[in-house]
């Protein structure tokens, strides 16, 4: 929290550390290691960097038991009550994609 950014996780790190050390957006084939369960923001990254296993030690309870809401998260994801969503400007977004598909860029 010294940076004051709420993204900034162990795993986050770790998998920002790990895609700059080996050149890649990819972490496929790799296994992470973490001292809990990660939350569903860590979780997330893992999968966009196609990291393949996570070993953890600490639990979701365990993680509650000293102040974190993870549980709370994952609840609030499964319920879609997480963050109100709202659609807007679709078919601006929708030729703003076909612009960037036309590119043939690398995707994740």
């Amino acid at each position: 929290l010294a940076d004051h950014d709420p993204t900034m996780h162990g795993e986050v790190a770790a998998i920002r550390d790990a895609c700059k050390r080996v050149g890649t957006h990819s972490l496929k084939g790799c296994t992470l290691y973490t001292t809990a369960y990660p939350c569903p923001m860590c979780m997330s990254a893992a999968l966009w960097a196609g990291i393949e296993k996570i070993i953890y030690g600490c639990t979701v309870d365990d993680t509650a038991d000293i102040g974190f809401k993870d549980d709370e998260f994952y609840e609030a994801i499964k319920s879609g009550e997480a963050i109100p969503l709202e659609c807007s400007d679709r078919g601006l977004c929708q030729e703003l994609f076909r612009e960037y598909d036309s590119l043939k860029a690398q995707r994740y």
